[in-house]
């Protein structure tokens, strides 16, 4: 059944096409909802709240435009974002490959990489996990050098859910699970499951995180303008309040 942001969004598409869409000031996001605690859709009410939702909101507020979320899976919404359906993902990591086809802001914050895992093992770099079997979701990237080294020398499935992989991790389908601390740890904390499941010292990578906007737009000097705001809420201090108030033991925004 189509979330309720999808029918929110075909109606808007539907009634508005795309250049009037701009003209009146409608901004369509999307990104990998369920990234705790930077997106979150609460299905009981439709409410989007997060991180970057409240960054991206209030950036659109100052600018005087309307937000709608639109709930698509990740590799839909990537997709989506290049051929104009959605203006902004909220949430990317940068990647050369995707560089070509993405404009993006300036980094809003870092994220830091981990190894989750059920039975602790000794790891000083990825060559520990050579020879075990891991997960990392679905169609997401830790970044070039991660995903090169992952590519030649690492036994890893891509899946959906972090529910999916933390069950496969738990009933000894896999090893290790490849996750952002931040939502892994938020997602645990809710389940109880922080004294099953918890991350290896070792870090992986740190990623900054960034908006992305497409290179095709049809409204370039609006995703301008949005950079610039989304850049001046970084430098006054904004985002690291909004992250704050989310995840207090998080390390504030990107240089």
């Amino acid at each position: 059944m189509e979330r309720l942001f999808i029918v929110i969004l075909f109606f808007v598409l539907t009634l508005c096409p795309a250049p009037a869409r701009a003209d009146d000031g409608v901004v369509v996001a999307s990104g990998a909802m369920g990234w705790r605690p930077y997106l979150m859709l609460d299905q009981t009410n439709g409410k989007v709240t997060g991180v970057l939702h409240d960054i991206l909101q209030l950036a659109c507020d100052n600018l005087g435009l309307s937000l709608i979320f639109a709930d698509y899976p990740w590799k839909r919404a990537l997709d989506n974002l290049q051929h104009g359906d959605v203006d902004v993902l909220c949430g990317i990591y940068w990647t050369e490959s995707r560089s070509k086809a993405l404009r993006y802001s300036k980094p809003v914050f870092k994220d830091e990489i981990r190894i989750f895992v059920t039975e602790p093992f000794k790891m000083d770099s990825l060559d520990d996990l050579k020879g075990k079997k891991g997960d990392r979701p679905l169609g997401g990237s830790y970044g070039d050098d991660f995903d090169e080294y992952a590519r030649k020398n690492l036994d890893l499935t891509q899946v959906t859910t972090k529910e999916l992989s933390f069950s496969r991790l738990q009933r000894g389908f896999t090893e290790y699970y490849v996750c952002a601390l931040a939502d892994c740890m938020h997602y645990l904390k809710t389940q109880g499951l922080t004294d099953e499941i918890r991350p290896l010292p070792y870090v992986v990578a740190v990623n900054n995180v960034y908006f992305a906007f497409s290179r095709s737009s049809k409204n370039p000097q609006r995703d301008t303008a949005l950079i610039e705001e989304l850049e001046r809420l970084r430098k006054d201090g904004t985002v690291d309040r909004i992250l704050y108030s989310y995840c207090p033991t998080i390390s504030p925004s990107a240089p």
